[in-house]
């Protein structure tokens, strides 16, 4: 059976952990060692002392003291190795995960929700790292359920085969509940994502909710789905309580068997009451472990559906293969479409494309809306995969190009720029180390005195949701990005035509003198912007139209009705 992305992933990142994993047996296997002594000692104690002898019973009563001492300490730090553990696993998981979400199409990344995106790194990283932070004791615990049988055959066979069925009928009656188990835990993860996505589209859509005054209809539906939630989950929970319940009150009914055997036994002075007494104490320790192996069983289910859900992150990433690993300063920067076909097959968005936009120039792509401008722009970042054709670099296929340098080779500027929720400082800064060289890119752009006129100047916050920095502003942090990531290819889609007269001339300037070493592709069907470029591609119908410099093409008005 061919295994899954998330398979494959997890092996490697479970052998990376495994110094924490030894650690982790380490002081488990003392704990539950030192739970398993006790009994045993106190065991004898009661047997001492009902021969007389109570200065045995004393001296061990007192030496289990010292070893609780020493149990307390070990359990401390078998805590500090779980978080090690899992604190570790946590941030890998999470790194694999946003690391595949960045090489998930934006197709692929339709497929979720928001809040089923939110709760896979979330809560379902959280079952992963759980189940294997915890997976070392409840191994541990597995264990002594030898060790006991073992106890139990070398005090009395009947001990040990009553015990021993016991046991097979529990695991026969979790066996058969595992399946029920993940179904409902399955329509619980479903229905919180259902919620959680409700939940996010009321957060975002707080002002049309006002502005059509349906709070009462959204209430309902949330309402609805939180419902829905919980009628889920109380499923789940109450099916896992009952057949705990049912596996637990069986082995009750051994444990307390076992002790009327184990006094009539005593009668016929057969056996000790602190062998007995063991008998009831090990019992204790085989329902614990039992409850572990019904938690087993669960978490093993839940972790099933999380490994499932994760994966749907990892099924669809693509690691670039048979890569090209050349510098940045390599390449020209040429750009070649041909026959590219990309979008809904019936419906493409770039249909049988082709065209070339040469290295050290200015080039604009123009067109109608739909015409397929903003779909060159998609392939060019990799944020989706074309059907067929091909698209080179220096007469490179990009998909050969390592990401690392292909991502370095290239940047981009959007009409509606998405910022972090950090400040005008801290933002620039993920692109550019070096604060006085992001100071000199705003002076260029002329909004450093506006930045410096803002209350906390470059530690103000971006909020995208309040209006304490001007859109125009905005735009032009967007473009100051580019400029300081200084890449060889700059693409700005529609994000010049937002901007204000003065500013739009200020970019042309710096533009104009960035060509001389930078290929530079602008989206617009602004007419002023076409006089600046080199070359004007115009889109038709998802094709090629033509192209030419801007007086070629207006000389004549021949496309006038393109645009």
């Amino acid at each position: 059976m061919k295994k899954t992305r998330m398979q494959i992933e997890n092996k490697k990142i479970l052998r990376q952990v495994w110094k924490e994993f030894i650690l982790k047996f380490v002081t488990s296997i003392s704990m539950r060692g030192i739970l398993m002594i006790l009994p045993i000692w106190y065991s004898d104690a009661i047997d001492w002392a009902s021969k007389g002898n109570f200065e045995k019973a004393i001296h061990l009563i007192i030496l289990s003291l010292i070893v609780y001492a020493v149990y307390y300490i070990v359990e401390i730090l078998n805590n500090f190795t779980f978080w090690a553990l899992y604190n570790r696993l946590y941030k890998r998981y999470t790194k694999l995960a946003i690391f595949s979400t960045f090489q998930n199409s934006i197709y692929s990344l339709s497929r979720f929700s928001l809040g089923e995106y939110g709760n896979i790194l979330n809560n379902d990283i959280d079952v992963i790292c759980a189940f294997y932070s915890n997976g070392v004791m409840r191994i541990v615990q597995i264990f002594e359920f030898l060790i006991i049988y073992t106890y139990f055959f070398s005090l009395n066979i009947y001990v040990f085969l009553i015990t021993v069925i016991v046991s097979i009928c529990m695991l026969i009656v979790y066996r058969f509940s595992s399946r029920k188990t993940e179904k409902l835990n399955q329509a619980r993860k479903f229905h919180l994502d259902k919620k959680t996505a409700t939940l996010h589209e009321v957060f975002l859509g707080i002002k049309e909710i006002k502005g059509f005054h349906v709070l009462g209809s959204i209430n309902e539906r949330v309402k609805e789905k939180s419902m829905n939630y919980l009628d889920a989950s109380t499923k789940y929970d109450r099916f896992n309580v009952i057949v705990k319940a049912c596996v637990l009150s069986m082995i009750q009914f051994a444990r307390f068997g076992l002790v009327l055997y184990g006094l009539y036994l005593m009668s016929k002075g057969q056996m000790t009451l602190g062998v007995i007494m063991l008998i009831y104490t090990y019992y204790q320790k085989i329902i614990d472990n039992f409850g572990v192996i019904n938690t087993i069983s669960i978490e093993l289910q839940n972790l099933k559906v999380s490994f499932a859900r994760f994966n749907k992150i990892l099924e669809y990433s693509h690691d670039l293969e048979d890569v090209i690993d050349l510098k940045t300063t390599n390449y020209k920067g040429s750009i070649k479409f041909v026959d590219v076909l990309y979008g809904n097959r019936n419906d493409p968005i770039l249909n049988q494309t082709s065209f070339e936009i040469p290295e050290n120039k200015i080039s604009v792509i123009t067109g109608k809306p739909g015409s397929g401008k903003t779909g060159i722009i998609d392939l060019l970042l990799k944020l989706n995969q074309k059907h067929s054709g091909e698209i080179l670099i220096d007469g490179i296929p990009i998909e050969k190009i390592d990401g690392k340098t292909y991502y370095n080779l290239i940047a981009s500027v959007r009409k509606n720029p998405v910022f972090f929720d950090l400040s005008i400082k801290d933002n620039m800064m993920l692109v550019e180390q070096n604060f006085d060289k992001i100071v000199e890119i705003c002076k260029l752009l002329q909004i450093h005195d506006y930045i410096c006129s803002l209350k906390k100047g470059y530690d103000t916050p971006i909020l995208s949701k309040e209006e304490n920095i001007s859109n125009n502003v905005k735009q032009l942090l967007a473009i100051a990005r580019v400029l300081l990531k200084d890449s060889k290819i700059m693409l700005f889609d529609e994000s010049l035509s937002v901007l204000d007269k003065h500013s739009s001339e200020i970019v042309f300037q710096l533009l104009n003198k960035l060509k001389e070493d930078h290929t530079i592709v602008i989206i617009s069907r602004e007419k002023e912007m076409m006089k600046y470029a080199n070359q004007v591609i115009v889109l038709k119908n998802n094709q090629i139209l033509t192209w030419g410099t801007y007086k070629e093409l207006f000389k004549n008005k021949t496309i006038e009705d393109v645009l």
